[in-house]
């Protein structure tokens, strides 16, 4: 059997004791212990010898995924004794990226206070996917956390502002000129300074501190763009953003038509309203004045230019 858990989420294991094969459950002399190995090297990544004894010959241990475990294969053994004997059993588990929905099922069910039925839930996942990318798309925020993300930006004066947020960690600033003939260079500790919410200020390096500095750097006819190493994003997606990211979704699951816009339908001498105000939902999801309104305090109204090399 394969399990499939996403990066940075909890899967409970579970493994099954027989007396043999097709034959009643028995416990195994003590509970047993498990490792998690990497399918393509054999490391082994977590391990736990406190599993929990949930039923007659029923095993279980939850394993907390790591957000920075490499999504693939990994193979799970559980290791016991069985009246003295050595016993084993295996099972596969597929790791896969974290999903980058800014709100779960979970969250609509939530909201609609039921479980969404097979249609909803067949749809619903893409939805998700769809609403988030608008809201992306619309406030140029990922929301998300992100370690190690690279942009390349040209300073304005002497400052650099970062345009997603919370910035966590500012991890290299590097002097870049785009030419094979000049090589970069990593700006040393002192060059620069943080001001803990957006913005990089950046100082003239002084030849008489930092030793060895290249000439262009001072050249006033190179065009010096920065490449910046940094850390950001929220542990999980702000309320109001979840919020609208749900409402977004709900509006075509719970839509009487899939048609956009109707209002009401005509058929012979017998008429309907599907609902008042904009009409149906439709079968797409997408921003309304009020998702607009809600998201408008999240998007950047200045910062330094991008570059694209």
């Amino acid at each position: 059997m394969t399990e499939t858990v996403a990066q940075g989420q909890t899967l409970t294991l579970v493994s099954e004791w027989t007396e043999y094969v097709g034959g009643p459950h028995r416990d195994l002399d003590a509970p047993p212990a498990i490792e998690v190995t990497n399918a393509a090297d054999g490391s082994t990544v977590d391990s736990s010898t406190t599993t929990t004894h949930a039923a007659l010959g029923v095993y279980t241990w939850a394993w907390d995924v790591a957000a920075t475990l490499a999504p693939g294969d990994y193979i799970a053994q559980w290791t016991g004794t069985a009246s003295g004997q050595d016993v084993a059993a295996t099972e596969l588990v597929t790791v896969t990226a974290a999903t980058t929905a800014l709100a779960t099922v979970a969250d609509l069910e939530a909201r609609l206070g039921r479980p969404l039925d097979a249609t909803e839930a067949a749809r619903a996942e893409v939805l998700l996917a769809d609403a988030s990318a608008l809201i992306r798309s619309y406030t140029r925020k990922t929301f998300t956390r992100a370690v190690g993300d690279v942009v390349t930006r040209r300073p304005l004066g002497d400052t650099i502002r970062l345009t997603q947020r919370p910035v966590t960690a500012i991890n290299s600033v590097t002097a870049v000129t785009g030419t094979a003939t000049l090589p970069d260079l990593a700006l040393p500790a002192g060059s620069w300074t943080f001001d803990g919410i957006d913005t990089i200020t950046l100082y003239p390096l002084d030849r008489g501190l930092f030793v060895s500095l290249p000439e262009w750097l001072s050249d006033p006819g190179v065009t010096v763009t920065y490449r910046i190493n940094y850390d950001h994003g929220h542990a999980t997606p702000p309320p109001d953003i979840t919020a609208v990211t749900c409402g977004m979704v709900l509006r075509s699951l719970l839509s009487p038509s899939l048609v956009p816009g109707m209002v009401g339908e005509t058929i012979g001498a017998y008429s309907y309203q599907l609902q008042q105000g904009s009409g149906a939902g439709g079968v797409a999801v997408g921003l309304t004045r009020a998702d607009r309104a809600l998201l408008d305090p999240w998007r950047t109204t200045a910062a330094t230019i991008g570059v694209r090399r």
